[in-house]
Parts: C-alpha cells; sequence; structure tokens
C-alpha cells in the first residue's frame, strides 16, 4: 500500500510540473488553447 502511496505522490508531483510547464508555454507563445479547443468542438458539430 505504502508504495502505491508514493507512486501516487510521485505522479501528482509530475502532473504539476506538466501544468507549470503547459502554462509557460502558453504565456510564452501567446496562444489561449482553450479558444481553439472551442472553435474546434464548434466546427465540427
Amino acid at each position: 500500500m505504502a508504495h502505491y502511496r508514493s507512486e501516487v505522490e510521485r505522479l501528482e508531483k509530475r502532473q504539476r510540473q506538466l501544468e507549470e510547464l503547459f502554462d509557460q508555454l502558453r504565456v510564452k507563445t501567446g496562444e489561449n488553447l482553450d479558444e481553439e479547443d472551442k472553435v474546434s468542438d464548434e466546427e465540427g458539430e
């Protein structure tokens, strides 16, 4: 059980790192990917 708990903690830490990287890249490129996703979804309807 302790093994799984440490794996969950490791994965949560990695998730936070990836979310921070994603935010940095979005700011750096000036893109708002949330809006692009909405446009893509609307076009598919």
